[in-house]
């Protein structure tokens, strides 16, 4: 952390330390919020970083239900050399559905006992919200994290239109390029209260699907065709119970007036006085209450060791029981995108095939017979769930059990492998392919070749070594001939 932030001073123009993070590897890391319990490497950290850079630490940290501890632990901070602080008005266990609200007493009284700027962050729903703590804490400035992401326009105190954001969004992440989970899921926070509509589960599935830039906008642009004209005003937004209740009317209507029925007069829609936001427009996201999702963790807890609870069953489509975990994995598996096409597919050639069944069954029965296997299949569905996966899919295990090992010397009850070059089992082939020097891909046994790259190898080293060992050879010998002297040539001499 340290060597990144000295790093990192050429490019910033401050160093902010998050002592706020209340994830759990921020455990396992010792760091974020659980800085909290080692004060000593906290103010070491805090303190080096003051002195080697040339640009302002500041810290962001999470409160203690303490006061004194809370007063003493942002003292420290700003003795170790942290130029500006930001409070997080709430404690390091209030995360998740515990979240609750952010305490500005603590901000206010830090703001007082402190003599550096201070910043609040917690409850900044909008801008109302900023102003209305800077009243009441008397801070230098205000941080939000998840209003802004449901809101980007948080600060400049409008709601506008999701779509109008997510294009703007996908603009900047076609210039500067993100991962695909980064991107799904701040289309999900634009779009969270949509999303939450039944009428738009299509679309979710669809988004929750999309792996790239251009999927993403698709599903923006048919969000946008979608609500657009209640948002324009050229349609009248009851709500999504009033228009499916609507809807059912006009199919009523039409029903009757094809029968030569007199239709009913329709009954008049309530229209919304606009006391709350429409889905459309970003907003801020209301958590339930703590004493709330304790509620239902009891309730939860209640049903789940009451004997007399009637469990859930899981089959597939061919009538087998499966599992839980199995039915999820099944569902998992059906979501990928190469298996979407398939599983649609699938499903409209079974839809066929049932229809066909129930209009001949439908044929032979009786009326009141009808209605008592009607009540029957009802109260059976209620807690049994089916998957329509083939045959193979759901015994693809039990496949390679049907053939056995080929090895007869010794005879082997093994189950011989599907891919297998030898048709034997991975015990026997891996035997077979070591006595008699070969390979198998289906089992990816290798020893045929990993025995000629060690031959190979080998011989590359000995051929390697023959060349040094007789470079050496004419090193010595050019050696002697430089230390024996050369036999004097006999002078003539001259009369």
């Amino acid at each position: 952390m340290l060597e990144a932030a000295l790093l990192a001073q050429d490019h910033c123009d401050a160093i902010d330390i998050n002592l706020g993070c209340p994830q759990a590897i921020a455990k396992r890391g010792h760091y974020g919020a659980f800085l909290q319990d080692e004060w000593e490497l906290l103010r070491e950290i805090v303190s080096t970083l003051h002195r080697h850079l040339a640009i302002p630490v500041t810290c962001k940290i999470r409160i203690f239900e303490d006061m004194a501890k809370t007063i003493r632990y942002a003292r420290m901070l700003q003795d170790a050399g942290a130029q500006m602080l930001t409070v997080h008005g709430r404690t390091r266990d209030q995360k998740g559905p515990l979240t609750g609200l952010a305490d500005w007493k603590y901000v206010r009284v830090l703001r007082q006992q402190l003599s550096i700027p201070i910043f609040s962050n917690g409850n900044i729903m909008s801008v109302h919200d900023v102003e209305r703590c800077i009243a009441e804490t008397g801070v230098n400035g205000v941080m939000t994290a998840e209003g802004n992401l449901h809101n980007p326009a948080l600060f400049e105190g409008v709601n506008p239109t999701a779509w109008s954001m997510a294009h703007e969004y996908l603009d900047l992440v076609e210039q500067y390029p993100a991962p695909i989970s980064y991107i799904r899921g701040h289309l999900f926070k634009l779009f969270h209260h949509l999303m939450h509509l039944k009428s738009n589960a299509a679309l979710r599935e669809k988004l929750a699907g999309s792996h790239s830039v251009a999927e993403f906008r698709t599903v923006v642009t048919q969000l946008e065709q979608k609500y657009l004209p209640y948002h324009e005003g050229t349609l009248l937004w009851t709500g999504e119970d009033d228009s499916d209740a609507t809807h059912n009317d006009d199919d009523t209507t039409s029903t009757a007036t094809e029968n030569g029925q007199q239709p009913s007069p329709p009954h008049p829609s309530k229209q919304d006085q606009n006391l709350h936001l429409p889905p459309w427009l970003c907003q801020p996201y209301i958590r339930a209450p703590p004493e709330v999702h304790r509620q239902k963790l009891e309730e939860a807890h209640r049903l789940a060791n009451d004997p007399t609870r009637e469990k859930r069953q899981f089959f597939d489509a061919h009538g087998n029981e499966i599992s839980r975990k199995r039915m999820k994995k099944i569902r998992r598996v059906q979501r990928r995108p190469k298996n979407k096409n398939r599983a649609q597919q699938r499903a409209l050639n079974s839809g066929k095939g049932r229809q066909t069944a129930s209009s001949q069954d439908n044929d032979e029965s009786d009326d009141d017979g009808e209605e008592e296997d009607g009540e029957e299949g009802q109260q059976q569905e209620n807690n049994i769930v089916r998957m329509n996966i083939s045959l193979a899919e759901a015994n693809g295990r039990r496949r390679r059990f049907d053939e056995l090992c080929k090895n007869d010397a010794p005879n082997c009850t093994n189950p011989m492998g599907m891919k297998c070059e030898h048709r034997l089992c991975r015990t026997c082939c891996k035997g077979k392919c070591y006595r008699e020097n070969r390979d198998c891909a289906g089992h990816k046994i290798r020893i045929k070749s990993r025995r000629e790259k060690a031959i190979a190898l080998t011989r590359a080293e000995q051929e390697a070594q023959r060349k040094i060992d007789e470079e050496q050879e004419q090193q010595k010998c050019a050696e002697v001939e430089m230390l024996v002297p050369t036999a004097e040539e006999p002078t003539i001499e001259r009369s």
